[in-house]
């Protein structure tokens, strides 16, 4: 059995990382619940795929992290390095997430001459900083992978996929409610000509 020495700070990151990501999501949990129950829980008998996409999200994560904070082991791992397959993988997340910001732009920018307080209320409609800000949290994540040592950037891998899954909870969250909010009140279109 080998034996590293690791400086003591490193190793408070590695052991209370795990626990502020849990912590961070539990919060948001909370601060989401009634929301969650009103639009993802009101109507049970439609958009089951929704709710098993949104049940995989938000409580699959939280038991991840819940296994891992409370596991039989409290040993930590001292990793030597980082696979290539997983700082390829983040590459290809940042490229995914760099392409639905740029759709996202071509999309605002698609109609011809619009005014320029038009084309940025579209981008905040379109949710350009939420993605933008996942963005760079996959950025963050994938120089990390690059230049930090494996054991710190595997509890920095925990707290960004939480803070993704909030993201991901608090966006699903909103379109099944901005959902729901349009058939709670209808449209109706008029198309004819009124008469005297």
């Amino acid at each position: 059995m080998s034996t590293t020495l690791i400086p003591v700070d490193q190793i408070l990151f590695i052991a209370y990382i795990p626990a502020a990501a849990l912590v961070l999501i539990l919060w948001d949990h909370c601060l989401t619940l009634a929301e969650e129950v009103a639009t993802m829980w009101g109507p049970l008998n439609e958009r089951i795929l929704t709710k098993v996409i949104h049940l995989l999200n938000r409580y699959f994560t939280e038991a991840v992290l819940i296994y891992r904070l409370y596991a039989e082991s409290q040993n930590v791992c001292n990793s030597t390095r980082i696979s290539k397959i997983i700082t390829c993988t983040l590459g290809v997340l940042l490229l995914f997430n760099v392409f639905v910001i740029l759709i996202t732009i071509y999309n605002a920018l698609e109609e011809p001459r619009r005014p320029e307080n038009s084309v940025l209320d579209s981008l905040r409609r379109d949710g350009a900083r939420t993605y933008l800000t996942i963005c760079m949290l996959w950025l963050l994540l994938l120089v990390s992978s690059v230049v930090m040592e494996a054991t710190l950037f595997f509890s920095l891998l925990f707290l960004v996929c939480s803070l993704n899954a909030n993201i991901a909870a608090r966006m699903h969250l909103r379109v099944e409610g901005l959902r729901l909010h349009v058939h709670t009140h209808p449209v109706t279109i008029y198309r004819g000509s009124i008469e005297d």
